[in-house]
């Protein structure tokens, strides 16, 4: 009988920390190094969380939920001045809160820093946005927000981190209002037209308990304070950030090429033959690579067999081994050598448009070599030597669906033949 009372007493406690301990949020779209919350907390709580019994805390001091290295997968690619859709998990709140947008250059600036990005923050909105339906991929609710991020025009082509945060979320009940949550991705940005500043606007007035990060960071805090309309303090009205915040030049100029179909190599880097192109992130001969494919990042070049004559193709990325390509630095162009095989990505002899790609014994025949065109925001045509260095590796017809052939087709720097290498 005591267990049973013990038991229930436990359900009750439970129960009524439900919402405290389930209403948080974060970052779905981008997909954020972990869908899950990252909060600010009081160490030694037990937290609840969908399910899971994580005894200690979600202890989350920030920038993000994790202090990783740049995203050696497949980061999100985007130009300055696009319209990017962003979303984040409701999970119940109909309250607020404001969400502020900070971005940053894993190369030129201090990532690790949490003053680093509130130097940088350069679109703050509010918490309650457009309702959309989530697929059950919410956690606890059905919807989620979304908005429209604008990209800053005054970033120079490179590699960022974008972080996205939660502050001033109101719950006046007993338990305290919510504290700082914190994601963050990992983007490239590269093209779109160069600026030397970015005005990030001015600061909405939202239904929240704090006006700026900060202001209420532990959760929970401020208890039994009810939420009112405040204008959000996070940064001044009208904020001017100069390209130089990220390593720019602060006169336009950034640091590769923004035309993104230019084959000129006109960016840093550019313009040498293989190694040269990769010099602004890998050594090249001797590494081993996966091959992404710009207009489907989620898959692999793939060789789906160790034979000769054996079909490559594009599929999903698993981590095995004939999905990884070393490269091998011939002087006159490179190879590349398939490592369960031992086999080179090999072009099908021929100058036609079509000719399949496949593995075949290592021979450093033309049709086995490629040149390697820097095209700006690390992404990168491979030319065959065949054929008078007309064609490049290409998927087929655009195609997305795992197991669409690889071919040479001649070389116009579409998505289809644009590659990004990562470290494998």
């Amino acid at each position: 009988m005591n267990g049973k009372i013990s038991l229930l007493l436990t359900f009750v406690v439970l129960c009524c920390s439900y919402e405290l301990i389930m209403s948080h949020s974060w970052m779905m779209i981008p997909a954020p190094f972990r869908a899950d919350s990252c909060r600010v907390d009081k160490p030694g709580r037990q937290i609840i969380d969908f399910g899971r019994v994580i005894i200690g805390n979600l202890n989350c001091p920030g920038p993000c939920e994790d202090n990783r290295e740049f995203n050696g997968g497949t980061p999100n690619r985007w130009q300055r001045g696009q319209s990017v859709r962003v979303g984040w998990v409701r999970n119940g709140h109909g309250l607020g809160g404001a969400v502020r947008w900070s971005i940053v250059n894993v190369d030129k600036n201090d990532w690790r820093n949490k003053q680093t990005y509130a130097e940088r923050t350069f679109h703050v909105e509010c918490f309650v946005q457009t309702l959309v339906d989530c697929g059950g991929q919410c956690g606890t609710d059905t919807k989620r927000y979304e908005s429209n991020l604008k990209i800053p025009n005054s970033l120079p082509d490179g590699r960022y981190r974008l972080q996205w945060v939660w502050f001033g979320g109101p719950d006046p009940s007993a338990n305290g209002n919510f504290g700082d949550y914190y994601n963050c991705v990992d983007v490239v940005i590269s093209g779109g037209p160069m600026a030397n500043t970015h005005n990030a606007g001015n600061m909405p007035t939202c239904y929240t308990i704090g006006t700026k990060v900060g202001d209420c960071a532990q959760e929970p805090c401020r208890t039994g304070e009810p939420g009112s309309f405040k204008k959000i303090n996070e940064i001044p009205d009208g904020k001017v950030l100069g390209s130089s915040l990220w390593g720019g030049s602060g006169s336009g100029g950034g640091n590769t090429n923004t035309n993104n179909n230019n084959n000129n190599n006109n960016n840093n880097g550019g313009g040498n033959s293989a190694p040269g192109p990769f010099g602004r992130w890998y050594p090249l001969n001797g590494r081993t690579f996966n091959l992404h494919p710009i207009h489907v990042p989620d898959l692999c070049l793939d060789a789906t067999a160790t034979h000769n004559g054996a079909d490559v193709t594009i599929f999903t990325c698993h981590g095995r081994d004939n999905q990884k390509w070393t490269v091998r630095d011939t002087g006159n162009g490179i190879q590349l050598i398939n490592k369960q095989s031992g086999k080179a990505l090999d072009i099908d002899a021929g100058n036609n448009d079509g000719q399949k790609a496949q593995v075949w014994d290592t021979a450093g025949s033309p049709n086995q070599r490629f040149h390697v065109r820097d095209l700006g925001g690390y992404e990168y045509g491979l030319i065959v030597d065949q054929g008078g260095s007309r064609f490049g590796l290409d998927v087929a017809a655009y195609g997305k669906a795992p197991g669409t052939k690889v071919q040479q087709w001649t070389f116009t720097a579409a998505t289809n033949q644009r590659w990004v290498f990562t470290a494998a």
